[in-house]
């Protein structure tokens, strides 16, 4: 009897026993197995979101730091250009000239350069898309260094702005604009190869002209000495008078004899070194493997692109608003686009920049579907608004992320 019941005490699960428990073991490990892979993908979104809008901030962070700095010295010490109006014969732009204010932006058109020599294409938004995205551009000096003297910088006033004479010295009751010279109360410290901004008061404003210098003239009698302009690639062929058709079709007006004779020349230095840049933030679609927002830098005197770096990858938009105050105060009474403020003639009077990035992740949610468009919060003085970001088709499982930021743009803003 004891041996039977050895036996029974002994004996091991039934077949049927043994697959309850493995099906029941399967489940089990099928219901860690189904957990785990949603805290994975859990985990790999919010890292995704998480690294994208790190990226959009940092990339902000930047985007105010230049956008604060905007128009700094480019009237020297004195005040600063609201415009600034430059030609290149190099292919910068179609027909040759460059208008340069302190800060402004141009809208993003698919397949088109930026005005810079050797500029990369702009690749987005993709051709025939209902994105509006904008190209931020601002023009500003790092610093005083290209002055000789950064104390109290040498600023020359131009005495003749006539036509160079054999004898060098220029009719001032002449209508005829010079083609390439002009006489100057000195010209020490300017050397050939150097650039300067003819500085213009026109319209109630201050217009820039940016002139090479090519030759250094003797003096003319009453202590005037000439500078020439001519030949070079980034002065027109007839002169100043090139520079007064354009300046006229921007609504600032004609140059005129009588207008450059109260101008006064500031000598920016050699070209190549100078501390004057020109800083595009766009769109680029196609070297990456996501829309990424870039950042060029240009020389500002040879309009050649000195360095392109991805800021931040997952940027699907760019748009900026503008806020605009009323002649001689610093209050903001309403925003405007670009193209709102140069019809307005309201250049001059721009006090803040307000940024707007759309940001995506960078890899698929496949449980999310996004909206089919994404609305940007605007400023509610306006009339100037930001259009809503339509999601694309290749972007329907992504998250998204909108991030706004208004800028004061110092030099704009002290009184002059």
């Amino acid at each position: 009897m004891s041996n039977s019941a050895s036996k029974r005490q002994q004996r091991g699960l039934t077949l049927v026993e043994l697959m309850v428990a493995l099906a029941i073991g399967l489940i089990v490990a099928a219901v860690i197995f189904i957990t785990q892979i949603y805290l994975f993908r859990q985990n790999l979104s919010s890292s995704n979101e998480l690294a994208s809008n790190n990226e959009a901030r940092s990339a902000l962070d930047l985007i105010s730091r230049d956008v604060s700095s905007a128009g700094f010295l480019l009237g020297g010490f004195q005040n600063t250009c609201s415009l600034t109006l430059a030609y290149d014969s190099g292919g910068v732009s179609t027909n040759g000239y460059l208008n340069l204010y302190p800060i402004w932006s141009q809208k993003a058109v698919y397949g088109a350069s930026l005005p810079a020599l050797n500029a990369p294409t702009i690749s987005y938004p993709p051709s025939g898309s209902t994105i509006t995205s904008d190209v931020l551009v601002m023009t500003a000096a790092t610093d005083a260094s290209q002055f000789t003297n950064t104390a109290s910088p040498q600023i020359y006033l131009v005495q003749f702005g006539t036509t160079q004479s054999s004898s060098g010295q220029g009719a001032i009751n002449s209508t005829q604009l010079p083609v390439d010279t002009l006489q100057l109360n000195s010209t020490q410290g300017i050397n050939p190869g150097d650039t300067a901004l003819l500085q213009v008061p026109m319209n109630g404003q201050l217009v820039c002209i940016r002139i090479p210098i090519v030759n250094i003239g003797p003096g003319t009698g009453g202590g005037a000495t000439y500078i020439d302009s001519k030949p070079s690639p980034i002065m027109p062929s007839n002169g100043y008078s090139d520079f007064s058709t354009q300046l006229a079709t921007l609504g600032y007006g004609n140059l005129s004899n009588p207008l450059l004779l109260q101008s006064r020349l500031l000598d920016t230095g050699p070209a190549n070194s100078t501390n004057a840049q020109t800083i595009f933030y766009y769109i680029d679609h196609s070297t990456y493997a996501w829309p990424t927002l870039m950042r060029a830098v240009v020389n500002a005197a040879t309009d050649t692109i000195t360095s392109t770096t991805p800021v931040a990858a997952g940027v699907a938009d760019l748009q900026v608003l503008y806020g605009v105050g009323s002649a001689g105060g610093n209050s903001v009474t309403q925003y405007l686009r670009w193209s709102q403020v140069v019809s307005g003639n309201l250049t001059g009077q721009v006090r803040t920049a307000q940024i707007a990035l759309v940001v995506r992740t960078l890899h698929p949610d496949t449980a999310y579907h996004a909206p089919t468009q994404i609305t940007i919060p605007s400023p509610s003085l306006g009339p100037g608004t930001f259009a809503p970001y339509p999601v694309q088709a290749s972007e329907s499982q992504d998250h998204f992320a909108v991030y706004t930021t208004e800028i004061p743009i110092r030099n704009m803003l002290w009184q002059r």
